[in-house]
């Protein structure tokens, strides 16, 4: 399994089942850190659709009333084109809030690495790579507590319910953060993803799966 919860299904339907629990790994590559410009920015990054709770995050923005110098961008694809129109009419009459194409590569990785905080509010997710992805680009998030993450919470990852006032009230600290306790949080976060979901540590916990078991030498 790669959750807890994957893990607590399959114990829940094949009680007598053996269960290792292996996270994917995070692909991680070495980036220069040095000298970032940090940007007063909010962002979000994945489809545009209401599973993604996206309608939350700009109202708890809008609520949140930072002053003008914050933006929250959004880049994503639409896959739920009445709901795209209603976060456009949502955010309309705000100036801060802008919808983007979605980026890939050196562009994204340089959007991550210079932001002030990633925000996911999903009903669920399976194992969120943009959550890990931006840890691992020193970034934190902002975080439905109901995603599971196993030890996120516990490594500065920022985690809320996704009561509207609770999300504004987590955006107004995250926005009173000085630089150097954003620094910090993005070296913690940096660090988890290296120990619990670096490719060379994940690899190592599928070695037991495939040693042979004098039951399956029995076999042949």
């Amino acid at each position: 399994s790669i959750t807890e919860l994957e893990t607590v299904s399959i114990k829940k339907f094949f009680p007598k089942a053996k269960v290792f629990a292996i996270p994917n790994p995070v692909p991680i590559e070495e980036q220069i850190f040095s000298n970032i410009e940090y940007k007063k920015r909010f962002v979000f990054f994945g489809r545009i659709h209401p599973i993604k709770n996206i309608h939350l995050i700009i109202q708890a923005f809008i609520k949140s009333n930072l002053s003008n110098d914050w933006n929250l961008e959004i880049y994503g694809i639409p896959d739920d084109f009445q709901y795209f129109e209603k976060l456009k009419k949502l955010a309309s009459s705000n100036d801060n809030i802008f919808f983007k194409d979605p980026v890939f590569g050196k562009n994204k990785i340089e959007i991550l690495k210079s932001s002030w905080c990633n925000i996911l509010l999903s009903d669920s997710e399976v194992l969120s790579l943009s959550v890990l992805e931006s840890a691992s680009l020193k970034l934190p998030s902002l975080v439905n507590e109901e995603i599971q993450i196993s030890e996120y919470a516990k490594n500065e990852g920022v985690i809320t319910s996704l009561d509207v006032d609770m999300i504004s009230n987590k955006i107004n600290e995250i926005s009173l953060w000085s630089r150097s306790l954003r620094e910090k949080k993005g070296e913690l976060l940096k660090n988890f993803i290296d120990n619990y979901y670096g490719a060379e540590n994940i690899s190592r916990k599928y070695l037991p799966l495939y040693k042979p078991t004098e039951k399956s030498r029995d076999c042949y």
